[in-house]
């Protein structure tokens, strides 16, 4: 099994140049520590690594390995894959790493989601939770989903990466599914969606603690979807620093002053 030899491999394990960075160092310090959840990490590199192997920006070393992943991709189609009219787009390696990064260099306690998409952006997200929280049991995401089969699609891959716990996942309208967030929010991501984004902006405004990261995924060549979602966030006068980083997604980040 390909979950076997991400786990199993030693710090010179050739395998080990194929798992996201960020990861790898994640389930170095559990098998230093000696955790009983390792394991975990593992499953969730292997579902990330299937998520992925058909987008841009792995190296080339992935392409050969598309073979291995082949019964894993399929073990976690059980619901039908995202098809065209699909809200979201494949989130990159890079950024996906980048989400991480951000979680855990801000020790998020509380991330919120707009549209779980494939699960690669959520499950990233989520592995920075089980590393902030490490023995806290309470949920570190509240991921908000309004479409049904994208939802059950999510369900899916966030058990296969071994995850679900740390994410509660809310199917339906932003307004009613969001409405019930008392505790102050480290992090929000809206990925897809362009029509809902500012509309769950504002609705989450004044639960951004300072500092509070904002990150909206917005593919290339769709810039007049979200035209008013960037006048809002990066008007000087406004409650935002904001600047494009380029990625594929074409991520807009923001900052909650």
């Amino acid at each position: 099994m390909f979950t076997e030899r991400l786990s199993a491999g030693g710090p010179g394990d050739p395998s080990d140049e194929f798992l996201p960075r960020p990861l790898r160092f994640v389930e170095r310090q559990q098998e230093r520590a000696g955790s009983a959840s390792s394991g975990g990490c593992s499953r969730a590199e292997a579902t990330l690594a299937a998520l992925h192997a058909d987008g841009a920006g792995w190296p080339g070393t992935w392409m050969a390995l598309r073979e291995w992943f082949g019964s894993l991709r399929r073990s976690i189609a059980a619901a039908p894959h995202p098809c065209g009219d699909c809200p979201h787009r494949p989130i990159s390696a890079e950024c996906g790493a980048l989400l991480y990064q951000l979680a855990r260099l801000g020790d998020a306690r509380l991330v919120v989601t707009l549209g779980a998409g494939d699960a690669a952006a959520t499950i990233w997200l989520a592995c920075a939770m089980r590393a902030n929280h490490r023995h806290a049991g309470d949920r570190g995401i509240i991921a908000c989903e309004p479409t049904h089969r994208l939802a059950h699609l999510a369900r899916c891959r966030l058990r296969a990466a071994g995850v679900s716990r740390y994410v509660d996942l809310r199917e339906g309208q932003p307004e009613q599914a969001l409405s019930r967030i008392e505790q102050p929010v480290d992090c929000l991501l809206l990925n897809g969606y362009p029509a809902l984004m500012m509309p769950v902006l504002k609705q989450l405004q004044e639960r951004l603690r300072p500092g509070a990261v904002v990150i909206a995924l917005r593919p290339k060549g769709e810039r007049n979807a979200y035209a008013g979602y960037l006048r809002y966030v990066r008007d000087p006068g406004g409650s935002f620093t904001s600047i494009a980083l380029p990625y594929l997604e074409s991520m807009e980040l923001s900052v909650r002053k």
